[in-house]
Formats: C-alpha cells, structure tokens, sequence
C-alpha cells in the first residue's frame, strides 16, 4: 500500500478556464499501477511524495525518477 502526500497545481482548461485551484491532498493507494494512474490523470503537481505506508520509505525516485 502506498501514501500519495502533495499539492496539487492550479489546472487548466484548453479554453483557459481554471479547472482546478491549488490544493493538498493525501491519497492511500494499493498498487503500483495505481499510483502511476493517479499521477497520469491528476498532473499537474506543486510538489509530490509516495510513500510505503507499512515503512514509511520514500519511493517518490522510484515512481518518477530524477
């Protein structure tokens, strides 16, 4: 199980409408593929970190990279 912990960054329309405002959020998550589906539909991020909920291990470099 995983713990997706950040803010989220204001998101437009392609109409320039604002879809979304600047908000935190933290979202448990079950699988791998589950946390990489989250990230895909909910760009874009102000900041973000995923975390192993049973050790607390930062795995932000795993899911994202450099």
């Amino acid at each position: 199980m995983f713990i997706v912990k950040g803010v989220y960054a204001v998101k437009f329309y392609p109409n320039g409408s604002v879809s979304r405002n600047k908000n935190s959020f933290t979202m448990p998550l079950n699988t791998e593929k589950g946390v990489m589906a989250f990230i895909d539909e909910q760009k874009p991020f102000e900041s973000i970190q995923i975390l192993n909920a049973d050790t607390k291990e930062d795995l932000t470099k795993y899911f994202l990279g450099d």
